[in-house]
């Protein structure tokens, strides 16, 4: 009987333990933080980050190129919070179509992500000299140079004249003995110009 009484006290004790223990394991997930419900929504420059977890949320945002800021880049939210995001494009960043994708991460493991899609144009990087009446340019773009022309303005008017390849660049001449103003535009195969600040100029030609 003893015997029986102290198996018995045993299996009560094993079964309470067993209890116990299954009940500790319970809390311990109860305390893990919940996973929160990040949204993010790309609008233009904008992005839109929203709170959907009942609990406030510390979070970061991230670019996956170094040519993208975010700001802010980190904060807080309140349960159901939104916060607005601002997307500025570095002047490294390279010309063309670009894609790449934003992050954003919860402190208690949450994520969300979204693709950021732009197309950047620049005009042509423009250079030019005048030695006497003969002008030259030099013009970079990384899309490629489509036209560059000489433009110069007198009495009788404006007058444009393409500018052929040189080995410095290209170049024109510029009529002698006239008064005149006179420009570069560079245009690249984008469609996107460049122009020089007109200059004023009565040449002479000069021997070369």
């Amino acid at each position: 009987v003893v015997a029986l009484i102290v198996g018995v006290a045993a299996t009560a004790a094993a079964l309470t333990g067993s209890r116990e223990g299954r009940a500790g394991r319970v809390a311990d997930l109860v305390r893990l933080p919940a996973r929160a419900r990040l949204a993010l929504t790309v609008r233009d420059n904008e992005i839109e980050l929203v709170n959907r977890s009942s609990r406030s949320l510390r979070w970061a945002a991230t670019a996956d190129v170094p040519w993208l800021r975010i700001g802010p880049a980190r904060g807080v939210l309140k349960p159901g919070g939104t916060a607005l995001l601002q997307i500025r494009l570095q002047p490294s960043s390279p010309e063309g179509a670009l894609r790449t994708t934003i992050r954003v991460t919860g402190a208690d493991g949450s994520a969300a992500a979204a693709v950021y899609a732009t197309t950047v144009e620049r005009p042509p990087d423009l250079a030019t000299r005048a030695e006497g009446c003969h002008v030259t340019a030099t013009v970079e773009d990384a899309s490629g140079v489509g036209a560059v022309a000489l433009r110069w303005t007198d009495t009788a008017g404006a007058h444009d004249v393409a500018m052929g390849r040189a080995e410095s660049g290209y170049a024109a001449d510029l009529p002698a003995g006239v008064a005149l103003t006179w420009s570069v535009i560079a245009t690249d195969t984008l469609g996107n110009q460049a122009r020089t600040p007109e200059n004023r100029l009565t040449c002479q030609l000069a021997e070369r």
